[in-house]
């Protein structure tokens, strides 16, 4: 059975934003979307996408493999390296500030929050079963150099929680956009990007109504 994903990495990479030469992380990459997007959105761009599960590495490694690295078989200039490992350990996998940008998508019920899905890929993914809010943007902020930016996708009910926790490790959050499934539904999701010892000036964008997003990428 093919590997399902949902829009939510999509919106993430529609929302982040790069330059010419910026290096950039998705911490969790699953499958490989949010990297294989952003590779296909700025051409000059690198990108590692780390991932903890060995089944969702190899489905990632195969997704993206045109744009990997000329020593891995790569077609199109090296842009995706995707690489097996824990968040948590990111201190002894990469150098302090190497990154231009962190993108993510964690998981956003806490360990004992609701049932736990009995697909193990799909449970880690939805929970905090192997990393948690804390643990995801300290990751984030040893990454991310100086004014360097965190994009998340998360979900409304712990904005409080994730705002808060951004500010804690100095990661001021500076674009909000909320997600609506239509434009006379509530909010299903949220998008941040936080700068790493930014200035304090938030910018609440205009709602993302996911049917008019939906057309643009048909």
């Amino acid at each position: 059975m093919a590997y399902k994903h949902s829009i939510d990495p999509i919106l993430l990479a529609d929302f982040v934003t790069a330059q010419k030469g910026d290096r950039v992380i998705d911490l969790g990459t699953g499958s490989g979307v949010i990297a294989l997007t952003l590779a296909k959105r700025f051409k000059d761009i690198e990108i590692v996408g780390l991932e903890l599960q060995e089944g969702l590495v190899k489905i990632a490694r195969e997704k993206t493999s045109p744009f990997s690295p000329p020593s891995q078989g790569g077609e199109r200039g090296g842009y995706i390296e995707i690489i097996k490992g824990d968040i948590r350990d990111v201190k002894s996998m990469f150098d302090a500030e190497y990154f231009d940008i962190v993108a993510g998508n964690p998981p956003y019920r806490k360990a004992n929050d609701g049932r736990i899905n009995p697909d193990r890929e799909k449970a880690i993914a939805r929970h905090e079963i192997k990393i948690t809010l804390s643990e995801f943007l300290k990751a984030g902020r040893y990454l991310v150099k100086n004014l360097g930016s965190v994009n998340i996708i998360y979900h409304p009910y712990r904005l409080t929680e994730l705002l808060s926790t951004m500010t804690e490790n100095k990661i001021t959050p500076k674009r909000i956009q909320f997600v609506h499934p239509k434009i006379d539904s509530k909010a299903e999701m949220v998008m941040v990007e936080g700068i790493k010892n930014g200035k304090s000036e938030l910018m609440v964008m205009k709602p993302l109504i996911i049917s008019d997003f939906g057309a643009l990428i048909q």
